[in-house]
């Protein structure tokens, strides 16, 4: 009877043994799934913040690229602006007295109005 206690007592101890064991391996294995956890945290955000610097670089070169367009395109308004200027200065300067004359006989004789559209003469343009 002694010898089927103590293979009763051995197969409890292995029993208990093997309990211990799988629970350490639960234990182990919960352990390593949070380590995993952090790590992919980790790791989501070192590639967020990697996007978000990439963004941002981006973003800069794209205001830098669209200010450069805006510049080029403001001095050709510009460029565009002083010489139809220029042309109304010279219209002005080649007509002026013409108008002014026939401003001043449309006031003294306003039967003999002239055609706005009279006063710059076409051949000297």
């Amino acid at each position: 009877m002694e010898n089927k206690e103590m293979v009763g007592t051995d197969l409890i101890s292995q029993i208990l043994d093997l309990d211990r064991r799988a629970e350490q391996r639960i234990k182990d294995a919960i352990a390593q799934s949070e380590e995993k956890k952090a790590e992919c945290a980790r790791r989501q955000e070192e590639i967020e913040q990697s996007v978000a610097e990439k963004v941002s670089v981006y973003s800069e070169q794209l205001r830098a690229s669209t200010d450069k367009s805006i510049e080029a395109e403001t001095l050709k308004i510009r460029t565009q602006q002083k010489g139809k200027l220029k042309e109304l200065d010279a219209v002005y300067e080649r007509e002026h007295e013409r108008w002014e004359q026939e401003i001043f006989n449309a006031v003294v004789d306003p039967d003999n109005v002239v055609d706005p559209r009279e006063l710059v003469d076409p051949k000297k343009e």
